[in-house]
């Protein structure tokens, strides 16, 4: 399983199949193996057991988190580390748009002479 590069492909999955790749995701991330001998691992199963409990949002967020950031990270803060990472991303997001906007090249407009003419 490759990391995610299309992230409205990754949403239009069901449920059960973003929760199974957020566990292949953190699996690989985390350099373990997900199945042994054709059968799921024992930590297979713990992370989508954690993974099953969260919601759709935090299932994606934890996805992009992992696709971006490919370094392993433990499942017990899991949530909480892909919930900073989201907002960071955010901030960063609004800061670059804020930028883009104030670098609009305005005009020296003559109001009055507008009005007058």
């Amino acid at each position: 399983m490759d990391y995610i590069t299309d992230i409205a492909e990754f949403i239009s999955l069901p449920f059960n199949k973003q929760v199974h790749t957020c566990c292949l995701l953190w699996l690989k991330a985390n350099h373990k193996s997900p199945f042994v001998r054709g059968k799921p691992s024992k930590e297979y199963y713990t992370v989508r057991g954690y993974l099953w409990k969260l919601s759709r949002q935090d299932i994606k967020n934890i996805a992009i988190m992992i696709s971006e950031k490919q370094e392993p990270i433990p499942l017990m803060g899991l949530y909480n580390v892909a919930k900073e990472y989201m907002e960071k991303k955010q901030q960063e997001d609004a800061k670059a748009k804020a930028e883009s906007v104030t670098q609009i090249k305005e005009y020296d407009l003559d109001l009055m002479g507008f009005i007058n003419s």
